[in-house]
């Protein structure tokens, strides 16, 4: 799904106001960086001699035994058109990459720094549109080439502060000039654990000691990125800033190696000494002292598309608010059908009904298909206050168990409905109004990170709802024929809540849901045997006419803006009610039925079974 995400984002979108963005796609890919992001570019301005890497062992010219993370995002140029995008820098088609192996983040020449990369580009004619996605992704080498001064300095954690706050300002500096110049989508990742390279973590003993100092470095280059990119994000309101946290995921990777299939994590898998190569690479993390693998690139790159899109992912949470949604109108249909049973006897009646069903609804533009499995128990009281006249009270619990692609999650809804029914003659119109309070437990979503799943804690919703229902009954030989209108409108309202985990963590702003929709019915009802049941017939069809669900999602500490997404009205389409109730002894009633509904995108089918019990029957 990520890749074919990104296959299709050629189409432009155009940025909304400040503080907001619609939905993400990008035209193509604009990459400045280090050996983490050099496609080949260092080996061939150096004709493949040092300091390029030597291939093989290493993969045509990159840093690492396969393609580089940029290469796996699905940006590529077209074959024909590799030799004319490489020429013309101007052409906003065309992906570029300016990463070289060992850059630092300044206006060094060799390797180029990354501002003398930006510097090039423009100067050469390079521009940018708000379709853009631009990486910039450094710092590592200015830590690398000043950690051995650093080390033996009075103060090594003040001097080594010395140099990151120097790196971070460089990529303050490109970020903000490639914004000010029209890039729509700036990455920003931050570094994974230097201290844990091979570099650093005992591997290569004479670093050891500034092991520690290396991590002490990667923190504190991390934490004034982060400042640098909130700072951009306020200073360019035309462009989103990602910020990408490396270092939090690899630490999960560090931790949980075998989950993403690696088995060794210290160690090169290259000899630095000898050249020879392990015989299972994927299974090693580091390629060399300080670059992953083939795997661990692939795994970066998983990473970034989780960030990239996670407005679009980020969607599927629509179907919270979805799921009260649906309660709420399986809570009023139940109202409707006290106000249908027994309509001649007069006195209080207590009733008990349980339902069961399953509902699917087909994708709709980015919300992925929903399938859900749905209980209830629903207790209730009303009584005639005169012959024409019927009051009535409802409590409902309800429980959800839903599957939205890669998200899974609970609700449950506790709920209150008020009822009445008037008729007069062969005219009648039902009322029902009420409301619930929603919780969703058991949020988990499965991230295209490798087996990374998210969770995010309790999440609090309300919903409230009103149907007003009218038709006439008409007697139709022993039977009654009753076309029907009814007309509802729903509002559900699903708290904000963030995710808690390794990749990219959603910050889901509070979604509302507006719904006003309309239904026209025939219904049949008949007398069984002697009498004592009732069967019934009811088709009809249904619409939402008017539909407000649109879903905004942000990314937790981040200052990535939130990306708004419509979403089109869940379908209701066609009805078909079935059911037989009836009297079984004394006072006690019995009923059984079916409720359907069905359209092109969406079914649902229900049972319930009541029991009703009138004193003095």
């Amino acid at each position: 799904m990520r890749r074919q995400l990104l296959a299709g984002a050629a189409a432009a979108c155009a940025l909304l106001a400040a503080g907001s963005a619609c939905a993400q796609t990008y035209g193509r890919l604009v990459v400045f960086g280090d050996s983490l992001s050099d496609n080949g570019n260092l080996f061939r301005v150096t004709g493949g001699r040092p300091p390029a890497p030597p291939s093989p062992p290493y993969f045509q010219g990159r840093f690492s035994n396969g393609p580089v993370f940029t290469e796996l995002l699905g940006f590529a140029n077209p074959v024909e058109r590799r030799a004319a995008c490489a020429t013309n820098l101007a052409d906003p088609s065309c992906n570029q990459n300016f990463a070289f192996g060992g850059a630092r983040t300044d206006l060094s020449t060799s390797p180029p720094g990354i501002r003398l990369q930006l510097q090039s580009y423009l100067a050469g004619g390079g521009r940018f549109t708000s379709t853009d996605l631009v990486s910039v992704y450094g710092g590592a080498n200015n830590i690398f080439q000043g950690i051995g001064a650093a080390a033996v300095s009075p103060s090594p954690t003040a001097a080594i502060t010395g140099v990151t706050n120097a790196a971070a300002a460089d990529i303050g500096l490109v970020i903000n000039r490639a914004a000010a110049a029209g890039a729509g989508t700036i990455l920003v990742p931050n570094l994974p654990s230097l201290g844990a390279t091979p570099q650093f973590n005992g591997f290569v003993a004479a670093n050891a000691p500034a092991g520690p100092l290396a991590e002490f470095a990667t923190g504190t280059l991390n934490a004034a990125l982060l400042a640098q990119a909130n700072a951009a994000a306020a200073a360019n309101p035309g462009t989103n800033f990602i910020y990408m946290d490396v270092n939090r995921f690899n630490a999960f990777v560090l931790a949980n190696p075998g989950a993403f299939g690696f088995t060794n994590i210290s160690t090169p898998c290259v000899n630095p000494a000898t050249g020879a190569v392990c015989a299972n690479p994927d299974q090693f993390l580091f390629w060399d002292n300080v670059h992953p693998t083939a795997a661990g690139h692939r795994g970066l790159a998983a990473l970034a598309l989780e960030y990239l899109f996670y407005g679009s992912i980020g969607a599927a949470t629509a179907a919270l608010g979805e799921t009260s949604l649906e309660h709420r109108e399986s809570a009023t249909d139940a109202a409707l059908d006290r106000l249908e049973e027994d309509r001649e006897d007069d006195g209080p009646r207590f009733s008990l009904a349980v339902d069961g069903g399953r509902g699917t609804v087909d994708a709709r533009g980015s919300v992925p298909g929903i399938e859900r499995d749905t209980a209830a128990v629903r207790v209730s009281v009303d009584t005639r206050l005169r012959p024409d006249f019927t009051v009535g009270a409802q409590f409902s619990a309800a429980h959800s168990e839903a599957q939205v692609e890669s998200l899974e999650f609970q609700t449950d809804s506790l709920g209150f409905d008020a009822y009445l029914g008037f008729t007069r003659g062969a005219v009648f119109v039902n009322l029902v109004g009420g409301g619930s309070s929603d919780e969703y437990t058991d949020y988990r979503r499965s991230t295209g990170a490798g087996p990374v799943v998210h969770f995010a804690d309790r999440i609090n919703g309300s919903s409230l709802g009103g149907t007003i229902q009218t038709g006439l009954r008409l007697p139709f030989g022993q039977a009654e024929l009753s076309p029907r209108v009814a007309v509802s409108a729903q509002r559900v309202e699903v708290e904000a809540f963030s995710e808690n985990g390794p990749a990219a963590r959603h910050a889901v702003r509070r979604h509302d849901i507006e719904a006003a929709a309309a239904e026209a019915a025939l219904r049949l009802e008949t007398p069984l045997g002697d009498g004592r049941f009732r069967a019934h017939l009811e088709g009809g069809y249904g619409d939402i006419f008017d539909y407000d669900g649109a879903v905004a999602v942000a990314l937790a500490d981040n200052p990535a803006r939130p990306i708004e997404t419509e979403v089109d009205a869940p379908g209701r389409g066609a009805l078909l009610k079935a059911g037989v109730e009836g009297q079984v002894f004394g006072g006690l009633q019995l009923g059984l039925a079916y409720h359907g509904r069905f359209d092109g995108d969406s079914d649902n089918h229900a049972a319930r079974l009541s029991l009703s019990y009138r004193p003095g029957s």
